[in-house]
């Protein structure tokens, strides 16, 4: 079959609903070669004649790193896709609160309902540090009502009560068990969100408990969603970094079964997700599926000839700037991280 390409970079609402699964990506440039890379482990995995639409939302992107994204597509002529990229307004996100590793633009994604055509009913969004080994229209097909998104459970946050969980759960009515969500893998139930006003709802929440958000719109989307959202199989969202974590902590909820079932994955989960302080492009210690991302970028053509020979001197430059530039405290944290990453 024929396959579409289209860049739409606008400043709206993209104009029709296009047939097929639709996927959304929310980047900046510096994440450009990533992005890449789930691109491209996307689309090897589905079937011919399979139809998509890729959304990237960008409020940087450069002209050469779209020239790029359309070329991996073209890689696909089996395939029916259509990329656009768009470059929304996101002059109602600037005064949430950011730090070093959050931007305005890791709260794109509380905007798709807006930036998504009404005639789309259901979007699948995905960070751009996942790397897809299946197909993802297994996943398309799990039924989302009645729930407003379906996510997996956080490997690392399995409750709102964690450590890293929701600093005022208590201050809100949430239960200390209530489940808390990773939203790099999130299918989200469009007409819900409009519907209920989430958008809305997210923004006021961030708005009014700044002083209480640690992971950016995540922190919010759980605090507005809690119990309504419909819970995925670990193997949709598996975070290599986080594994030793679950597996030798028996305070985990459901620890017996659910590390059984993530020690199944170490191999075969259906998307990967480099969550935490080391990724693939910036440290060898990045644990487990190093190689298999690595590989992908190399398959991809995203790097010229003298770019891929010097990758992995690049690689080694980042990890060690990493360490060197951080504070005492930070490298205790890196080097804790690392421990888990290993186990």
């Amino acid at each position: 079959m024929s396959m579409i390409k289209e860049n739409d970079a606008t400043s709206g609402r993209s104009d029709a609903c296009e047939p097929g699964m639709a996927v959304a990506f929310c980047v900046n440039e510096r994440f450009a070669t990533p992005l890449a890379v789930a691109l491209y482990s996307l689309l090897e995995h589905l079937q011919p004649a399979s139809s998509l639409v890729i959304y990237v939302f960008s409020s940087d992107l450069s002209e050469e790193s779209q020239q790029g994204l359309n070329r991996i597509v073209s890689d696909f002529p089996q395939l029916n896709v259509i990329l656009k990229v768009v470059h929304p307004d996101l002059s109602c996100l600037q005064n949430l609160p950011v730090n070093f590793r959050f931007t305005a633009d890791n709260y794109t994604r509380l905007l798709l309902d807006r930036l998504i055509p009404e005639g789309c009913d259901r979007i699948l969004y995905l960070d751009c540090d996942v790397l897809i080994a299946a197909d993802i229209s297994k996943l398309w097909s799990v039924p989302i009502e009645p729930w407003h998104a379906l996510a997996g459970r956080d490997m690392a946050i399995p409750v709102v009560s964690s450590l890293l969980g929701l600093r005022n759960f208590d201050k809100i009515g949430l239960r200390p068990d209530t489940p808390y969500f990773n939203s790099g893998v999130l299918m989200i139930n469009l007409k819900k969100w409009r519907q209920d006003s989430i958008t809305e709802a997210c923004l006021q929440y961030t708005t009014s408990h700044s002083e209480y958000i640690r992971w950016a719109d995540q922190d919010s989307l759980n605090a507005v969603l809690a119990g309504k959202w419909g819970m995925l199989d670990v193997e949709w969202n598996f975070a290599p970094a986080f594994l030793g974590k679950i597996l030798k902590d028996p305070t985990w909820p459901d620890h017996a079964v659910y590390a059984e079932r993530a020690e199944e994955l170490r191999g075969s989960a259906a998307i990967y997700h480099y969550a935490g302080t080391f990724k693939p492009w910036n440290s060898y210690m990045a644990g487990m599926g190093y190689d298999m991302w690595t590989n992908t970028l190399y398959r991809s053509g995203w790097l010229s000839k003298s770019q891929r020979k010097g990758w992995p001197a690049n690689v080694a430059w980042q990890s060690a700037k990493m360490f060197v530039t951080a504070t005492n405290e930070r490298r205790r944290a890196l080097y804790y991280e690392w421990r888990q990453s290993r186990r």
